[in-house]
């Protein structure tokens, strides 16, 4: 059961409906690289006294540890921490984030920025290039096929393979 609240009536519980969607995702495999990964995501609140993401990413020479308030890091840069061990190293060093032409802009509004910027370059696609169908239609796929392993309607274990 979940509670809904009205957060324009300072957050009073308004309904209590049955929920019938995962509050935790899990995925392991291997990307196209051959590195691996690991995600998992739980829905609800984070635990006190700590952040509401942890992102940890291992290396062969290091790691780095992303914390955030927020779960959209990629859309919601206030509050994100970003640190990187090297291995050898007793301290970890705090990394900004890049500034471009739209850091002083409120959030989501510098994703947004950047997207239409893309556009008006043509810069469809890829790195520093805004969505088109055929990246939607590969997301919409992997997400399927996420469904179908988890409600085992198909083999865990086996490569995905996408169009």
């Amino acid at each position: 059961m979940v509670d809904l609240i009205d957060p324009q009536q300072d957050g009073k519980k308004v309904e209590t409906v049955h929920k019938d969607t995962p509050d935790q995702i899990l995925l392991q495999g291997r990307l196209e690289s051959g590195a691996l990964i690991s995600y998992h995501l739980r829905g609800g609140a984070p635990f006190p006294g700590q952040e509401g993401v942890t992102w940890l990413i291992y290396g062969e020479k290091g790691e780095i540890r992303i914390t955030s308030p927020h779960a959209p890091v990629d859309i919601m840069h206030k509050g994100i921490s970003i640190k990187l061990h090297e291995f050898g190293q007793k301290e970890a060093q705090d990394l900004e984030l890049p500034k471009d032409d739209m850091s002083e802009l409120e959030h989501p509004g510098q994703n947004v920025g950047q997207i239409y910027e893309a556009y008006a370059r043509g810069q469809e696609g890829g790195e520093g290039g805004y969505p088109n169908w055929e990246m939607g239609m590969k997301r919409h796929e992997l997400i399927e096929e996420m469904w179908k392993r988890s409600d085992g309607e198909a083999p865990s274990g086996e490569p995905v393979k996408l169009t």
